[in-house]
């Protein structure tokens, strides 16, 4: 099994069980902290979502049971609105053309209470590779 299925198949595992607490009666920074780590966590699965919807559009693999275009075996697939799997698999094919944004897209991103609705990023240890135009991820040169 590939490293990638692997990953997602434990990642659904964790968010069954995530799932499984009840979280109200739960004292309020406990709550608080969860929110903010899910936050976290929504926006790294957004930037996966992009990266893998993206990478499926330019691996044309799609095009194997005569669906016309990613999105559409998206929507076939998935069981996603039209209008979700275009969204989809648009950033994705937008990413691969901007690796600065790719490689922020998934950092945390955190508002000073300083500033008002500053946003200030703060570098991942290693941020995730932009996905190259043939949808594999891209390799430094050097």
């Amino acid at each position: 099994m590939s490293s990638i299925l692997a990953s997602l198949e434990d990642l659904e595992t964790q968010l069954d069980e995530a799932l499984a607490h009840e979280p109200a009666g739960l004292p309020g920074a406990v709550l608080a902290e969860a929110v903010e780590r899910q936050v976290r966590i929504r926006n790294k699965f957004a930037a996966l979502d992009a990266g893998l919807a993206g990478a499926f559009d330019a691996s044309k693999e799609w095009m194997a049971n005569g669906s016309r275009s990613a999105a559409a075996w998206i929507v076939t697939a998935g069981r996603e609105r039209k209008c979700v799997a275009d969204r989809r698999v648009r950033l994705g094919k937008a990413l691969r053309g901007m690796p600065v944004v790719w490689a922020a897209f998934g950092v945390p991103m955190s508002a000073s209470p300083t500033s008002g609705c500053a946003v200030s990023m703060t570098a991942p240890s290693s941020p995730p590779p932009p996905p190259s135009a043939s949808g594999s991820p891209a390799t430094s040169a050097g």
